[in-house]
């Protein structure tokens, strides 16, 4: 699921995939219209259904890169969607 992160960006792909059960997993979020901000948060989903949130790094106008929350802390998660503030 993919979703948007302000009125004029757009998350087109979230690379990789999948990653291993444990640890972090460095995520790439590719899109269109990405700004640098000093506070871009990627949320995540856990087992419960509860929101786990992570910073976001601004790397150029089409990417942004994070770490998946840890595993050991919040089990397993899933990417729900991120914002730009």
């Amino acid at each position: 699921m993919f979703g948007i992160l302000t009125n004029c960006t757009a998350l087109v792909s979230v690379e990789p995939t999948m990653g291993p059960v444990i640890s972090s997993t460095s995520l790439l979020l590719s899109g269109l219209r990405f700004y640098e901000s000093p506070k871009i948060t990627v949320m995540f989903c856990d087992a419960q259904g509860r929101n786990v949130v992570a910073p976001g790094v601004f790397v150029d106008e089409t990417t942004i890169k994070c770490e998946t929350p840890s595993f050991e802390q919040f089990g397993a998660i899933v990417w729900k969607t991120a914002w730009l503030c």
